[in-house]
């Protein structure tokens, strides 16, 4: 999640607001002499200047940018972020067990150096979607910018960070299936469970995706349901696929 703040940004702020652009330029007006005194100045201008524009966008806490070295977490409430991590969680939809272990997960990796992708599979196993509390307690564990899990999770398609129903059906989208009739396929699914893609029936029974490939060229048109492939689907079958999923 991109808060619209960054490190340049805020210094461009200061630049702005005071009209310093040098360093001898604040020492000049500041009276600071040494290059440390100058840093620790400039710093503490641009955290104020980040935290005032997340509190305008966001009327809150957000994701870290990555450049304060809190560990992933930021916001106005001038907590420590391992606290306002705890907090949301525990005031959260998920049960303090999965959060637990989830912890444990990560403290029995031989080391979390380049192991975000792997937490992330275990966590959406565990909670059936990534929503903001539990990249933010990634983040806090793996000791990593929230910024740097949430560009994870937005990039690639596996993961969700909308809650999904009890079963999904993807639909196939590649080459061979397009051109086999995938789009009817999807297009009489979007009908029938009266959602679009992405969505999620109201009862929380289904939820519609399409995918780039599926890897069953040779079975197009292809379709899954919560993993079992389909082949060879016509418009017709659509109805007893849904049947069978049901009983």
């Amino acid at each position: 999640m991109d808060n619209g703040v960054g490190e340049i940004g805020a210094m461009g702020k200061i630049e702005e607001r005071t009209g310093e652009k040098t360093a001898e330029e604040i020492a000049e007006k500041t009276g600071e002499k040494t290059a440390e005194e100058i840093a620790e100045k400039m710093e503490k201008k641009a955290e104020e200047i980040m935290e005032e524009k997340i509190a305008e966008k966001k009327g809150g806490g957000g994701f870290c940018m990555g450049a304060c070295g809190c560990g992933g977490v930021t916001g106005n409430s001038g907590k420590n972020p391992s606290i306002v991590v705890k907090e949301e969680h525990e005031a959260g939809e998920f049960p303090e067990e999965k959060f637990e272990e989830l912890g444990n997960f990560i403290d029995s990796l031989p080391s979390k150096e380049g192991a975000l992708i792997q937490v992330l599979y275990k966590a959406q196993e565990l909670f059936g979607y990534l929503p903001r509390e539990v990249q933010l307690f990634v983040a806090r564990k793996l000791g990593v910018p929230g910024a740097a899990v949430t560009g994870v999770v937005t990039f690639y398609s596996y993961f969700t960070t909308e809650k999904r129903g009890k079963h999904l059906i993807s639909v196939c989208m590649g080459t061979a299936c397009f051109v086999k009739g995938s789009e009817k396929l999807l297009a009489r699914l979007k009908s029938i469970l009266n959602i679009d893609c992405g969505q999620t029936t109201p009862d929380g029974m289904y939820t519609l995706e399409e995918v780039r490939c599926l890897g069953a060229c040779g079975l197009a048109p292809v379709l899954t349901v919560d993993g079992k492939v389909y082949g060879n689907v016509r418009e017709e079958d659509i109805g007893n696929i849904i049947d069978i999923t049901e009983a």
